[in-house]
């Protein structure tokens, strides 16, 4: 917990180099410890691609949410809130890097989740907000690109 405690020093002082690191390190034990999926695992890679993409490496952050979604997957479903949550994340950064065929593709498994879980009541809602947020931020940016 030390190595991410640091990390989030890191970040809060914005120094990403040094959050990066300390989240890689994190990182690298926990993998060693626990099955790639525990939550302490995935909250770490979750915040090292954060870091990524704050410090601008944004292959890097793809690598790693991608990573994340595959354990997400892998135990909890490809129509699970969480699994969304990190989709909404990687269609975000495909925007930044113009990719918007990739964008369009990682939202679209969003919203093919939420439709899997509109009869949920526990979770629709927050499906709702994501698939929004995930819809505004791909069309705002990409018709800023085509004026450009």
């Amino acid at each position: 917990a030390t190595l991410n405690n640091i990390g989030q020093i890191g970040l809060k002082n914005r120094d990403y180099e040094a959050a990066a690191r300390s989240f890689e390190g994190a990182f690298k034990y926990q993998y060693l410890l626990f099955n790639p999926s525990n939550h302490f695992v995935l909250a770490t890679m979750d915040k090292l691609a954060f870091t990524n993409v704050k410090k601008g490496d944004r292959s890097k952050a793809l690598k790693m949410y991608n990573q994340m979604l595959e354990a997400q997957i892998e135990v909890l479903g490809p129509h699970h809130i969480d699994c969304a949550q990190t989709l909404t994340k990687i269609s975000l950064v495909h925007v930044e890097e113009k990719n918007y065929k990739a964008a369009q593709k990682s939202v679209q498994m969003v919203m093919e989740a939420e439709a899997r879980n509109e009869n949920n009541p526990k979770v629709s809602g927050r499906f709702k907000s994501l698939t929004k947020a995930a819809k505004r931020n791909f069309k705002m940016k990409k018709t800023v690109a085509t004026k450009s």
